[in-house]
């Protein structure tokens, strides 16, 4: 098999190009068509579990409860947006562990904990 056939076949599935369209691209050009489109395609997911996590924050802020703080779409949506190729990513302070720690009362050891703050 051809280095070049998964992305062809890829391509071929996802976009409306003709094979001899992408039997006429570079190698360097189909790797960026290719990116682009697995970039749409999880922005598209993204976007579908926003709106889910919507929903969910609503429907679990109409249950009483005794404290007041509502749900959020943070609290049920941990993904990141995606991000192309060569973006910056965003700096990991280690505050995401940390919550998470805090949630399940975990005690983490102070030698790792110095570590993510560095």
């Amino acid at each position: 098999m051809n280095r070049k056939t998964p992305l062809i076949v890829y391509l071929l599935r996802k976009t409306s190009l003709s094979l001899h369209e992408i039997k006429a691209l570079k190698l360097a050009q189909l790797r960026e068509i290719h990116d682009e489109v697995v970039f749409q395609e999880n922005s598209e997911r993204y976007e579908t579990l926003t709106n889910v996590a919507h929903i969910l924050a609503a429907i679990a802020n109409t249950v009483p409860r005794k404290e007041r703080k509502g749900f959020t779409v943070k609290d049920f949506l941990k993904a990141k947006p995606p991000r192309r190729l060569g973006e910056k990513a965003e700096i990991d302070t280690g505050e995401e562990i940390k919550e998470l720690a805090k949630r399940f009362g975990i005690k983490l050891p102070t030698k790792e904990i110095r570590e993510l703050e560095e």
